[in-house]
């Protein structure tokens, strides 16, 4: 089974990716390069709000573990400060969760 991996220079992308590897063929997707251990399997650089990256990662997979998130609400009054001192926009968060889920969904 071909299955993407959204999220997976994150923290708990490389867990996944070691937990899977073994019995299927994994495709990776995230803004920063994974770690120099996973260096072997494709890998596609972009955004979750991209339809296009998303798209692109997507293709020929069976299954998504989609792990990509803004973990924290950057909009909420006790976060937004630091958020702002981030540049993190303050619609970070809807969009990476939200629509990163629409647009990884099955073609």
């Amino acid at each position: 089974m071909k299955v993407l991996i959204t999220g997976a220079s994150g923290k708990l992308g490389a867990y996944v990716i070691r937990e899977l590897a073994a019995e299927h063929d994994l495709v990776l997707t995230s803004r920063r390069r994974p770690e120099a251990e996973f260096a072997h399997l494709p890998w596609v650089e972009g955004d979750l709000t991209s339809f296009a990256v998303c798209q692109r990662a997507v293709e020929g997979c069976d299954a998504i573990q989609h792990l990509g998130a803004q973990p924290w609400p950057v909009d909420h009054p006790e976060t937004r400060a630091r958020a702002e001192e981030q540049g993190i926009p303050f619609d970070a968060t809807f969009k990476t969760n939200m629509l990163g889920t629409y647009y990884t969904r099955e073609g």
